[in-house]
């Protein structure tokens, strides 16, 4: 690809020298351009600072994987629906079966077992809670 690149000619609406020029570094050097994370608008800022979002965000980046875009379970991986599985769960057994990959009755889920193994134990006790709440509300269940 880059040997590709190379043979290209550039267009004439191509971006410029992305690098500060002489200006712009002493604005920067004089401290009159502020660019520190103390003029970071921080209510923009991901769901971890926006704990209403934190269940939703986190079911879809961490369960649709395997459970599928809108969490109703998939053949291919014989995952089920997170609507219908997770409210039979209080928070504390939710919480095992994350940590340890160990299911209401000490089974083991095979796929699930795995992946708590390897990654979903290091969810924060937070998260727990809040991914348990989206998906044990009945109106999440329509709208994942």
């Amino acid at each position: 690809m880059i040997a590709h690149f190379r043979t290209v000619e550039p267009r004439s609406d191509a971006v410029r020298d992305p690098s500060f020029g002489p200006l712009l570094r002493a604005l920067i050097v004089a401290r009159a351009l502020p660019i520190e994370p103390a003029v970071v608008d921080r209510s923009q800022l991901g769901p971890s600072l926006r704990p209403a979002a934190l269940g939703p965000y986190l079911a879809r980046t961490t369960c649709a994987m395997c459970h599928g875009n809108d969490l109703h379970g998939e053949t291919r991986t014989e995952s089920p629906n997170l609507f219908k599985v997770v409210p039979a769960y209080s928070l504390a057994e939710f919480k095992t079966l994350l940590s340890t990959g160990i299911a209401i009755g000490g089974r083991k889920l095979g796929l699930m077992t795995e992946m708590s193994q390897g990654g979903l134990k290091y969810l924060r006790d937070d998260e727990v809670a809040e991914l348990h709440a989206h998906l044990s509300a009945p109106e999440a269940a329509a709208h994942p």
